[in-house]
Order: C-alpha cells, then structure tokens, then sequence
C-alpha cells in the first residue's frame, strides 16, 4: 500500500507541516454541539483539510450522517463510528475521544473563518506534497494529475456564497442576448450551416457527444467541423487515438483541395494540376490554428493535461476528441461501464472548467442494425447511461449506404446521402439535419 500525503508529510517535513490540532477540534466540536454547522461545513471542508488522522474519521463519520439525513449529534456520531470500526485510531475509546472534541469550542461565531483556515492550511500541506512526493512505482503523470485534483479540491469554494439573485441572473441573460444581437453565432460554429442556427454554435462547458457505426465517416465529420471552426479564427484542439496527424492533415487537405485522399496517401500525384490543388491545399491548411496530438495509448487525465497545456501555450477554444471509447482506464479494477462513466464526466468537467465546447466522437453498437429501418438512437452508444447523462448534445451519424440500403422512398441513390440525428440537445428539440458525403475526398456537407 502506497504511503498517504499525510504520512509522507510526517515523515520527511514534521517540524514544518503547516497545520492546527486546536482548530480541527474546534471545527469539529462545533458540528457536534451545533447540528446546522454541518451544512456550511459541507461547502467549504472535505476530509482533506483534517492533518489528523483522528479528525478525518470524525469529519467522514459527520458527512455519512448528513448524507443518510439523520440528526448530528454526539451520540449518533459516536455509533457510527463505532459502527465504522475506526476505534484503533482513538486510541480504543471513541466516545472518550468524540466527547474531547466539544470541549475545545472557544468562540462559534467565528465558525466559518476557521473552516476558511483549515483550508488554506490544507492548501499549504499539499503544495508540500506537491513538491516532495516521489513517484515510485506509479505513473508520473498519474501521480501528479492526483496532487492536482487534490488541491483543486481543497481551494475550490462551494459554499452557499456561490448563490446567485435575481439580479445577477438577469445581468448574465441580458449579455447573452446582447451578444445574440450583435452576432449571429455565440459559440465555436462548424461550418454546418443548419447546425449552427439551432445551437448558435456549440457553447463554452458543453460536451458533444456524435456517436456512429464503423466506417459511418464520424472522423471525417469531425474533421470538416475542425475545419470549420478554425476557418472562422478558431483555436481547435485534436486529440486522436486511432489516426496520426499526417492522415487528418492529409483527410483535410483532400477537403479543401478536392483532390481524392487515395492519391494523396497511395497513389501519387500525377496530374499537375491535382499537384497543385494539393499543394495549395496543404498551405491553406497549414495556417489554420489547429493542433493534433495523436498517441495512442490515452487515459483521461492525459486528455486533461494535454487540453491544460495547449490551452496555455496557444490558447483553445474547442477540443474534439476521437474517439471516447479507446481512452485508456485510469483504475483496472473498475469495469469497463464505470470506466467510461468515469471517462466521460472528465470529459463534461474539462469542459466546464476550461470554458470550451468537447466534441467526443463515440462508437455505437450493433442494435441498430437488427431493426428494420437500420436507423440508430440513443441507446445504441456503448456503455450508454453516463454518455447520455453527461452530454448536452447528442448526435448520431447514420448512412443507408453503408448498412446495405442502396435506395430512399423516392427510389434515388443513398451513397452520398447522410444523416445527422440529434436525439438530445439541453436547449432545444430533435431533430435530423441531411447531409451530403462525399467519400473520395471525406467531405460531408449540408443537403441541397
């Protein structure tokens, strides 16, 4: 078992651990006295900021019993934690030790500045670990990405002070519709027309989710998105783990040039002509702000690093990521369901906390082509539940041709035709948009 933060601070830096036995007893035994302490608690501590172990118990035991919605007091607190089997750390006598907690309170109205305290004492305690932590035998990356969640942790505020009036909530909305009048589209827009208007571009904190079968062209989808964007000055993050930057660059190149992506990455140019297509292609694309990273191997908290350094290197203003499915676990005990729940609240939290719009391409399964219309929905995504809770946009790309039907209601051709389904949008309805695909040069665009 890996050595906790705490142990490693006794450990190596004792004599200067930034931390306050008096005010952790004081914090706590406040609780106990004093059943709706916990609730302002509850927006500033977690268990974190408790340096002794002791303490830690307590605040855990206090948090499951307002969770379970029972009364605070010391008697419950004290069965639970005896029911928790914590008495080894209070030295075999937990009401003892529980009881010593009350007779520590000094002055209650200063409750909320010494939870402001702890914190800040915490915050100094991981900056410790932060620099001192040695990562043996773990991933560094992993390691540090933990410290990092940590003393997020630890400095967000989440106290009722996050509330909002009336007042500001109108000051928000009328900036909004200011911003809605003076230009058309308020987010990153793709280059889908139709798309754009419903959504007014995709939003800052969204995650967009485009699910579809293999070989659907879902990557081609998003690179003419990319494409979009970045032609309207955008900066476009592209992180691919299934192809390398060459054949996106080479995919988009094909778009712009109009010259088939097999000649381009098999055949060789041997029209002049289609040379300098190309050649003009791979210039007009070339300046566009888009930045590709194409490892293969992936876990969340890469995606994050990853989204944290581009952003502060060159700025980002839209992260699409292909696809949701091949990032890698973080935990192997977990099964592949919780894993990609895991995966895609990161996703929806790196939104959120970055202020961009996630685009994450996903695999569907094959229910869709057991029904008689071939047609997917929602449920087709794999490991649907957390990717349909989490997304704001959900959309799915489906194309007749590619499932076997060669032919529309009208009897006209369906291999260049497409449709984009949007089964959930937060902030509007359904509905299908169709598209034209021209595969030769992965180009999909709106149907005449």
């Amino acid at each position: 078992m890996k050595p906790s933060y705490d142990e490693h601070l006794i450990t190596v830096y004792h004599p200067y651990i930034d931390y306050d036995q008096e005010l952790e007893r004081s914090v706590l035994g406040i609780c106990l006295i004093d059943a709706r302490s916990y609730s302002q608690v509850h927006g500033i501590l977690n268990e974190d900021c408790f340096f002794v172990e002791g303490h830690k118990v307590v605040f855990r035991a206090l948090a499951e019993v307002w969770e379970e919605g029972w009364p605070i007091d010391m008697m419950v607190i004290t069965r639970k934690l005896m029911s928790n089997n914590v008495s080894q750390i209070m030295n075999n006598d937990t009401a003892y030790y529980v009881a010593q907690l009350c007779y520590h309170v000094v002055n209650p109205s200063h409750f909320v500045f010494w939870c402001h305290m702890l914190r800040e004492l915490a915050a100094r305690r991981l900056m410790i670990a932060l620099t001192t932590h040695r990562f043996s035998g773990e991933d560094v990356l992993e390691g540090a990405d933990m410290i990092h969640e940590q003393l997020n942790r630890a400095l967000q505020i989440r106290q009722t002070t996050d509330w909002k009036t009336t007042y500001n909530a109108a000051h928000e909305l009328t900036q909004h519709m200011d911003a809605i009048m003076t230009e058309q589209h308020v987010g990153v827009c793709t280059g889908f027309p139709t798309l754009d208007d419903l959504n007014g571009g995709f939003r800052a904190g969204q995650l967009v989710v485009i699910g579809a079968r293999p070989s659907a062209g879902k990557s081609a989808l998003m690179g003419g998105m990319a494409l979009g964007a970045a032609m309207q000055g955008k900066k476009v993050g592209i992180i691919s783990l299934e192809m390398t930057a060459k054949d996106i660059f080479g995919r988009m190149v094909s778009r712009v040039s109009e010259v088939p992506f097999s000649d381009i990455d098999r055949y060789g140019l041997t029209d002049s002509e289609q040379q300098i297509q190309v050649t003009k292609g791979i210039t007009d694309v070339g300046i566009l702000p888009i930045y590709f990273s194409d490892t293969s191997q992936c876990t969340i908290h890469d995606i994050r690093a990853k989204a944290e350094q581009l952003k502060q290197r060159y700025g980002l203003d839209i992260l699409m990521l292909d696809y949701l499915q091949l990032v890698g676990e973080t935990d192997s005990n977990r099964n592949r369901e919780q894993g990609i729940a895991q995966i895609s609240r990161g996703l929806k939290m790196l939104a959120m906390n970055l202020e961009i719009p996630v685009v994450a391409l996903s695999q569907l399964n094959r229910a869709s082509e057991q029904r008689s219309d071939k047609r997917p929905n929602m449920a087709d995504l794999r490991e649907s539940g957390a990717i349909e809770q989490d997304a704001d946009i959900v959309m799915l790309l489906h194309r007749d041709w590619r499932v076997g039907i060669r032919q529309d209601m009208m009897g006209n051709s369906t291999e260049h035709q497409a449709d984009l389904i949007i089964c959930k949008w937060r902030n509007g309805n359904p509905q299908d948009i169709k598209l034209r695909f021209e595969p030769e040069i992965m180009k999909f665009s709106e149907a005449a």
